[in-house]
């Protein structure tokens, strides 16, 4: 699974990191809401690329994270929010992301993430990134939803998981996020809000195999404010 991650970059840097990776956008939405954190955690506002459907357009779209569909009426408990969504889910065309991932499909920006190695009672900490220092693209999928009694509408995103690569975290869980190679067509065919879910897509949902660089924290409590 993906329960914290890191974005460093400010807007700027960000920018040219998207553009490197092929993902230049012709406007953000709500970047006032963007902050760089050691710590992102569910609740948070985080950019994600998305295109338009009607325009196709690719933007950059700050939102928050832990998905809520669009036809939720009240705002849910915080245990509620979809921050994770399994790939073997959406082989289901009964499931809650049935809508989502025929039209609502982005790409999630981060440059490491957080996962926790259980032994015993214990639980230690290890700080995961891409060993050539690029940026992770998670594949993921958004919603928007307007509760009742609100007038402001809200932009909501989960991250896909899929099982971890044998080669590189497996040891310290089974699960990990789907990771799309930077300048690849992959992003494009992800992207693309007009291609519906097809076994196509669904073959890009597989464990990263390039190196990632791992980290034991003895001292994680203070990286992450917690």
């Amino acid at each position: 699974m993906c329960g914290r991650y890191i974005v460093y970059s400010r807007p700027d840097p960000l920018r040219q990191s998207l553009e490197r990776s092929n993902l230049k956008f012709t406007k953000w939405i709500d970047e006032e809401k963007y902050r760089s954190s050691y710590n992102v955690a569910p609740c948070h506002f985080q950019p994600v690329v998305r295109v338009d459907y009607d325009s196709r357009e690719t933007i950059l779209h700050t939102m928050r994270w832990g998905l809520i569909p669009s036809w939720t009426k009240t705002k849910p408990e915080y245990s509620k929010l979809i921050i994770n969504c399994r790939d073997d889910s959406l082989t289901d065309n009964k499931s809650v992301f049935n809508s989502m991932k025929n039209r609502k499909r982005c790409i999630v920006i981060a440059d490491g993430f957080y996962e926790w190695l259980k032994k015993g009672k214990q639980r230690i900490p290890y700080f995961i990134k891409r060993k050539d220092g690029n940026l992770f693209l998670f594949a993921g999928l958004y919603d928007s939803v307007k509760f009742e009694d609100e007038e402001t509408t809200l932009y909501t995103y989960t991250i896909i998981t899929t099982t971890s690569s044998s080669t590189s975290i497996e040891f310290l869980h089974d699960r990990m996020p789907v990771v799309l190679e930077n300048g690849s067509e992959e992003l494009s065919t992800w992207l693309d809000p007009r291609t519906p879910w097809s076994p196509e897509l669904a073959r890009l949902l597989t464990p990263f195999t390039v190196t990632l660089s791992l980290m034991m924290l003895e001292k994680l409590a203070i990286i992450l404010q917690i």
